[in-house]
């Protein structure tokens, strides 16, 4: 299957202007950003837990990183913000021969991680292949 979700690729679209600000801030890639909001689109809700939209951020186990609660992290800006924070933590924390797109989205995913998980090939494959863009 091409493309990501209807949703998923609306909600990448509808949010374009405040992906490419927050990830400005960050020196994050904001098509990185995009190809996240996709494949956590189409998470099953049995994992989506304290994560919250449109990035699916954990509110609970990211709540220190400005103090914030759930409800703020239901703010979409805020949500789109921090998702770009954690993700230029984490990049900024790898060795230079493992700062790839797959492995950065892993841990993005689950910290605990080692290698490449499916999750990791998944964001990877949505960003090489751009499922938020309409295929014409």
């Amino acid at each position: 299957m091409t493309g990501g979700s209807i949703s998923g690729r609306q909600t990448a679209t509808n949010y374009s202007d405040l992906i490419e600000r927050h990830t400005v801030a960050y020196r994050i890639e904001p098509d990185w950003i995009r190809a996240l909001i996709i494949v956590e689109a189409r998470r099953p809700p049995s994992e989506i837990g304290n994560r919250v939209p449109p990035t699916n951020i954990d509110a609970v186990k990211w709540s220190d990183l400005e103090n914030l609660s759930r409800e703020q992290f239901m703010d979409v800006s805020t949500n789109i913000r921090l998702c770009a924070l954690l993700l230029r933590r984490i990049l900024d924390r790898l060795p230079e021969g493992s700062k790839s797109l797959g492995y950065l989205a892993t841990l993005y995913d689950d910290l605990g991680a080692q290698s490449v998980s499916n999750y990791g090939l998944k964001v990877e494959r949505a960003y090489a292949e751009r499922w938020w863009e309409e295929k014409r």
